[in-house]
C-alpha cells in the first residue's frame, strides 16, 4: 500500500494496516535468513566433496560419457553401481527364472515314487494324470486336512493318495516323453504332492503297525 494511501486512513485503521506490513516483513526476512542458510550447508557439502574426490569425474553423477578406467575409479570411490539397462534386467530375469525351473524340476525328477503296478496303470491313475497339477495338489492338501483333524487314516484314503500319486508320476512320464511342460510353479506344486502324499502313506504304514501291535 503506497504512502499517500496510509496517510489517508484514519488512525485506527493505519495502525492495523501497518502491523499487517510489519508482520508480513517479518516472515519475508525469516524465510530469507532459512534459505541463507540452506544454501550455505549446500555450498558447504559441495565444497567438502570437491576436496575429498581423487578425481574431477568422481563429481559427475552421470558415468555416461566416461572411460571405462574412470567408471571404475567413480564405482571404488563411492560405492556405486551403474543402473543395468533394460536389457540386462529382463535377461537377469530371464535366467533366474530358468535356474529355478531347472532346480525345481531336477529334485522332482530326482526319485520315483514306487506304486502297485495295478494302480499305476489303472484307468483312473491315467485320467488323474490329465488333470491339472494344481487340482491334484488342492486334492491331495484336502486329503491331508481331512486326516489330521479326524487323527488317523483309512484304507481308502490311503489308496486315494497312492491313485494322487500315480497321477503325478504319469504327468513325469508324459514330461520325459515331450508331451507335456513343467513349469516352476507346477514343479513346486508337484513336489509338495509328493511330500505331503509320502508323509501320509507313511502315517498309514504307522497306524497298520500300531494295529497288529
Amino acid at each position: 500500500m503506497a504512502e499517500d494511501e496510509l496517510k489517508n486512513l484514519p488512525p485506527e485503521e493505519r495502525i492495523k494496516r501497518l502491523k499487517e506490513l510489519e508482520k508480513k516483513k517479518k516472515e519475508e526476512i525469516e524465510e530469507a535468513q532459512r534459505k541463507i542458510k540452506e544454501s550455505e550447508v549446500e555450498l558447504t557439502a559441495r565444497d567438502e566433496w570437491i576436496r575429498r574426490v581423487p578425481i574431477p569425474q568422481v563429481a559427475k553423477e552421470n558415468l555416461k560419457d566416461l572411460t571405462r578406467e574412470e567408471k571404475e575409479i567413480v564405482k571404488t570411490h563411492r560405492g556405486l553401481k551403474e543402473e543395468k539397462t533394460e536389457d540386462e534386467n529382463v535377461e537377469t530375469r530371464i535366467r533366474k527364472k530358468e535356474e529355478a525351473e531347472n532346480s525345481s524340476l531336477e529334485a522332482l525328477a530326482g526319485e520315483r515314487i514306487e506304486l502297485p503296478p495295478e494302480l499305476f496303470n489303472s484307468e483312473y491313475a491315467r485320467h488323474l494324470g490329465q488333470k491339472p497339477m494344481q487340482d491334484l495338489y488342492k486334492e491331495m492338501k484336502g486329503l491331508a486336512t481331512n486326516i489330521e483333524d479326524k487323527g488317523y487314516m483309512n484304507r481308502d484314503e490311503q489308496r486315494k493318495v497312492e491313485y494322487l500319486l500315480a497321477g503325478m508320476e504319469h504327468k513325469l512320464e508324459d514330461a520325459e516323453e515331450g508331451t507335456y511342460s513343467f513349469t516352476e510353479r507346477t514343479a513346486k506344486k508337484a513336489n509338495l504332492t509328493r511330500e505331503i502324499g509320502e508323509k501320509l502313506r507313511g502315517m498309514y504304514q504307522g497306524n497298520r503297525t500300531e494295529y497288529q501291535t
